[in-house]
């Protein structure tokens, strides 16, 4: 029997877009976020582009994490995107 073999690309560290210098988030922008949603309103709602922290590329299927920083230390915003579409999202210590 013969594997399946998929091509996999994971974009490493240097290739990652940067966010836009100064633009943070706040648990009001985050709560307007809706899963589901496609990444035009993701952006709109945040003010800007997120870090991209991961990214994959499989047939049919295109993921990445993006993130950004929030206005209090230490706070910050993870966004999982699938072809797209807002997956699911996480914070910590946004106010």
């Amino acid at each position: 029997m013969r594997a399946l073999v998929l091509p996999l690309l994971i974009a490493s560290s240097p290739a990652l877009a940067a966010a836009e210098p100064g633009c943070k988030v706040t648990l009001k922008q985050f709560s307007e976020i809706r899963v589901g949603g496609g990444v035009p309103s993701l952006y709109q709602r945040a003010g800007c582009r997120g870090t991209v922290v991961s990214e994959t590329a499989l047939p049919g299927s295109r993921t990445r994490m993006e993130q950004w920083d929030g206005t209090e230390p230490g706070s910050l915003m993870h966004v999982y995107i699938e072809n797209g579409w807002v997956r699911n999202k996480t914070q910590i210590g946004l106010r």
